[in-house]
């Protein structure tokens, strides 16, 4: 649950499929809504017929990160008009990191995951 949880924290952006938040977290979907709701955070449930997932994300925190690199993302094919936009498309699309290394370490540091890349993105 820390990578819900730490939203707002330590990240942007966080999610779990629904399956493991309830089946191993042992939490409804509506108490983690409860949760983002009484920290001032925002949800989106990506459903689909194979998956069903919760991002939990900070949009204040999110938008900021999305402007630092819009020029990266846009090159990438990123929308960089709404943290929503940003989250569904990301949810929906696969961006490979040998072509976009670069996008592909944004994505990795709204979710504060040094694992995505070894790319250099300083901040602006």
């Amino acid at each position: 649950m820390r990578d819900l949880y730490e939203v707002g924290i330590h990240k942007a952006l966080g999610y779990l499929p629904t399956k493991t938040i309830i089946n191993i977290c042992g939490k409804s979907i509506q108490e983690i809504i409860d949760f983002v709701e009484a920290n001032g955070l925002r949800h989106w449930l990506y459903q689909t017929d194979c998956v069903s997932e919760l991002y939990v994300y900070d949009v204040t925190m999110l938008t900021q990160m999305i402007n630092n690199y819009a020029e990266v993302l846009n090159a990438a094919g990123i929308p960089t008009s709404s943290s929503q936009d940003y989250i569904e498309f990301i949810a929906k699309n696969l961006v490979q990191q040998e072509k976009y290394p670069q996008a592909y370490a944004v994505i990795g540091k709204t979710f504060n995951d040094d694992g995505f890349s070894d790319v250099d993105i300083r901040m602006k």
